[in-house]
């Protein structure tokens, strides 16, 4: 779990921040979108597990904010592609 939590972290980072080449910003979010479909899946079954467990404060969290991160990925992936221009 604590892979996917850091990922969204290092996702723009190393094309994007740490280079300026043409590449860097479609690539990040290349990135960016090709791992929306998983945190999809992610809010999916939290949700289901959230409905099994019967509405525990734990797992209603865990369904609120895997369905919060899907609109963030959004200005991740408008914020990646400007680095293509900025080199």
């Amino acid at each position: 779990m604590m892979v996917r939590y850091t990922s969204d972290a290092f996702a723009v980072r190393p094309a994007g921040l740490l280079t300026k080449a043409s590449w860097a910003g479609p690539a990040s979010a290349a990135l960016l979108v090709g791992v929306w479909p998983g945190n999809l899946q992610m809010a999916l079954d939290a949700t289901a597990r959230a409905r099994r467990g019967g509405g525990r404060p734990r797992d209603l969290a865990l369904a609120a904010g895997a369905w919060a991160r899907m609109p963030l990925r959004i200005p991740m992936i408008r914020a990646a592609l400007p680095a293509r221009r900025a080199g």
